[in-house]
């Protein structure tokens, strides 16, 4: 069942503008991940992270999409957009696909997750920054061992 998975996972980074970082609470800005997520994403594992330059508040998602990715090269890498009807419409996106080699996916989990140690740290006082996943009920329904029940990336 994992291997259906196989180069769909992408790392999705979500960033808000500067409107939506004064109009609304941290809780609300998480709603607003969780519902894109929701809404565009079969499966993914999420949590929040601050820029190291200045500190701005972003979110990055091992997400495996439901939607048709559209495929674009920029300075020799290749970047996906989602359609224009479902774009992040609270500031930035960007998405990678996640390689299948080992080292490209140790070091995108790497990254993608680096904030989880303060996520669960902060949690503790902050409900905001923990992180949140989904995983699609009909999937978990359709396994049939615990060997299954890893992540399908």
């Amino acid at each position: 069942m994992a291997t259906e998975f196989a180069g769909k996972v992408y790392l999705v980074s979500l960033t808000f503008d500067d409107d939506t970082l004064e109009r609304t609470s941290k809780d609300t800005r998480k709603d607003y991940v969780r519902r894109w997520l929701n809404a565009n994403a079969f499966d993914y594992y999420a949590c929040i992270d601050y820029g190291r330059r200045n500190g701005r508040e972003h979110f990055h998602a091992l997400a495996v999409f439901d939607i048709s990715l559209s495929e674009e090269k920029h300075k020799g890498k290749t970047w996906y957009t989602v359609p224009e009807a479902i774009e992040w419409k609270y500031g930035f996106y960007n998405i990678r696909k996640v390689e299948s080699d080992p080292k490209s996916v140790y070091k995108t989990i790497n990254y993608a997750l680096k904030a989880s140690t303060y996520a669960f740290k902060a949690s503790a006082v902050d409900d905001a920054a923990k992180p949140f996943h989904k995983r699609c009920v009909d999937y978990m329904r359709e396994l049939t061992s615990d060997e299954e029940l890893a992540l399908p990336f």
